[in-house]
């Protein structure tokens, strides 16, 4: 069996394995059970904006790996922090 033919019986087993514990432990108390499993989604749904967000920052911070090496290469080690900090604040202007 390739990878691929395993990892679809291993879905499929871990689907079987849901519906097995549905059935049985779930029916024993129904609305245990279901409660217990709408407060799960309700803390996943919650999460999910967050997790994408999280996703979304890693690929900005991670681009592709030749590009990264490239903005590294590019970058100078002489470079102080106050160079890289320096904040452009609009010129004041003084009313007359």
């Amino acid at each position: 069996m390739n990878e691929y033919e395993k990892f679809c019986v291993d879905e499929a087993k871990y689907h079987l394995d849901r519906a097995n514990e549905l059935l049985t432990e779930g029916l024993q108390n129904p609305k245990k059970y279901y409660d217990e499993r709408r407060g799960f989604y309700a803390i996943l749904a919650k999460m999910f904006p967050l997790m994408i967000l999280m996703q979304q920052h890693d690929e900005l911070q991670h681009p592709g790996q030749d590009e990264s090496e490239s903005l590294s290469d590019s970058q100078h080690s002489d470079q102080s922090d106050e160079d890289s900090y320096v904040i452009d604040t609009p010129p004041h202007h003084s009313e007359p």
